[in-house]
């Protein structure tokens, strides 16, 4: 498909758990003691940012409490006389890990009303991992990052992690209907987007029983939905990426969901040329073949691939649906290497390379990125909205993303390619030869690719394998067949040689040929005239670092 995209002084931090209440405490002319009258000269007042559902409650010192579940202006409605200190600390248990909060202009003395303290919280994500397992395929372990679980009360989702899209874009590339809001008080929300919290009128929000809602709402005619990302805030690179998900009912047409990426280079470098992965895209059956409640489909797009892209559709067993339970979309990603995946990331159903991109286009999946959520309306794949009523939401369980191994860790990969047999060819002929590598036990795919010095030649690779004809299983004692053309008008007489380049899964390399796991040279002769005769002596290249 098409999609264009978007385009006072420092006291100390407490670290505060999605479940607990901050506790700020204001001392007002250097008196602590609850129960002090306060004149009523001057407002205390700031801003707080960063608050990731856990909720603030903020208490002076005679005794009134300010509760805050969102993040944005506050003020007291008690009032301080001109010339009394102010005194802003934070309190908390300092065992708790999720959440550290620090604050800026905290103390002074009222001269006027004070509105600029500010109260500035981050997660520490990897913290949040602290009760999700990590994933071994194999003899490799993967370990968990990034986690957001959409745990605490209801409140808007963490907007230390999350970023919004806002309004149609011209209907984002795709002729789509929604308006797309960010939380209550997001900074330039459209005019038609909520501006006070509820469940029941927002497009987006955690529930309060450990999930993130997407939820398009028609108001007086208007599709309100939302767009979720990730980009500025956290990008990623290799290993495992997978969200828990259930999806809106899509047997009938006007509803989009999607969970997916894009290059972290975007927008300095355009859509498609940044790259974008589809972990999961639903849309009616009565649209373009859509995969419906029965399927998930996944894609990427490349420069070349365009709008279309290159994708491969997925089908749950008898029973289950995508609408009725949750699944798990994912991919299993190294240098290379992509390996789509519901609900078993050791059994992908669409795994994709370098290789099978159309020539001259350029792999741009071995950098970072940034995930996106969200669902459309309406649109390319969307389809009419004219039925469309009361749709049910996109429901997240969590979004994860697992580590792969330390480059160190990658290193002990046991990655054998042998001493290929030469070959002996005529002009415009090709010639083949057949190698079995030796993959460790449970180490997972193996891609191969090939290059010639051979002017005019080309080198290419193909295996067995059901899922990818250009990867060898560990599980499996596969081959790897290699073979050279040469041209009639450009090879000249001479020898040359064919370097097979190999990349296990989990290599955190740029791609190159330099970042190979292991690779093996296979020497050739090409003659003017039709030759017999034993092959050249083999010849091989020592396992690259």
């Amino acid at each position: 498909m098409s999609r264009e995209v978007m385009s006072m002084k420092r006291r100390w931090f407490a670290m505060v758990p999605a479940a607990s209440f901050l506790l700020l405490l204001i001392g007002c002319g250097g008196s602590s003691s609850t129960g002090v009258p306060l004149s009523t000269d001057y407002t205390i007042g700031g801003t707080v940012s960063g608050l990731a559902g856990s909720g603030l409650v903020l208490q002076d010192n005679g005794g009134n409490n300010l509760s805050i579940t969102t993040n944005g202006n506050f003020t007291f409605s008690t009032q301080i006389a001109s010339g009394s200190a102010y005194d802003v600390s934070v309190l908390t248990q300092p065992s708790s890990p999720l959440q550290a909060c620090t604050v800026t202009d905290g103390t002074g003395t009222a001269s006027a009303d004070v509105t600029g303290i500010q109260i500035t919280c981050t997660t520490n994500q990897s913290s949040l991992c602290n009760s999700v397992a990590p994933i071994t395929i194999g003899s490799t372990t993967y370990t968990p990052e990034f986690c957001q679980e959409f745990t605490g009360i209801a409140a808007p989702p963490d907007m230390t992690v999350w970023t919004f899209d806002l309004g149609n874009n011209g209907g984002w590339g795709n002729n789509e209907q929604e308006v797309y809001c960010g939380p209550p008080g997001y900074a330039n929300n459209p005019p038609q987007c909520p501006t006070t919290f509820s469940t029941s009128t927002n497009t987006v929000y955690v529930d309060g029983n450990g999930h993130l809602v997407i939820q398009p709402i028609n108001d007086s005619g208007t599709w309100l939905s939302t767009r979720m990302k990730t980009e500025g805030l956290e990008n990623f690179q290799y290993g495992i990426v997978e969200a828990s998900l259930q999806l809106p009912d899509t047997t009938d047409q006007g509803l989009w969901p999607a969970f997916w990426s894009l290059g972290s280079d975007f927008p300095s470098t355009p859509w498609p040329d940044c790259g974008e992965a589809d972990f999961m895209e639903n849309w009616s059956p009565q649209i373009d073949s859509g995969p419906g409640p029965n399927g998930n489909r996944s894609t990427i797009h490349t420069t070349l691939s365009g709008g279309d892209g290159i994708g491969q559709d997925y089908t749950f067993p008898s029973g289950e649906q995508a609408d009725t339970a949750f699944h798990t979309y994912g991919v299993v990603w190294s240098a290379n290497l992509m390996q789509f995946f519901v609900d078993d990331p050791s059994s992908p159903f669409f795994v994709v390379t370098p290789s099978d991109l159309q020539a001259g286009d350029t792999w741009p999946f071995n950098a970072d990125i940034f995930l996106i959520m969200n669902v459309a309306i309406g649109g390319t794949l969307g389809g009419s909205t004219s039925g469309l009523t009361n749709p049910q939401p996109l429901i997240a369980d969590y979004v994860r993303w697992y580590a792969p191994p330390s480059a160190q860790a990658a290193k002990k990969r046991n990655l054998v390619l042998g001493t290929p047999a030469g070959m002996t060819m005529n002009h415009g002929a090709t010639a083949s030869v057949e190698l079995t590598p030796e993959v460790a036990p449970g180490t997972g795919l193996v891609y191969f690719t090939c290059s010639t010095d051979a002017p005019g030649a080309a080198c290419g690779i193909s295996t067995r394998n059901r899922l990818n004809r250009h990867v060898v299983d560990s599980k499996k004692a596969e081959s790897v067949t290699v073979s050279v053309t040469t041209s009639a008008k450009d090879t000249p007489r001479g020898s040359y040689t064919a370097t097979v380049y190999a990349f296990a899964q989990g290599n955190r390399g740029d791609g190159s040929s330099k970042s190979a796991d292991a690779a093996a040279t296979i020497p050739f002769s090409v003659a003017e005239e039709e030759v017999s005769g034993p092959p050249l002596p083999p010849s091989s290249a020592p396992d690259a670092p």
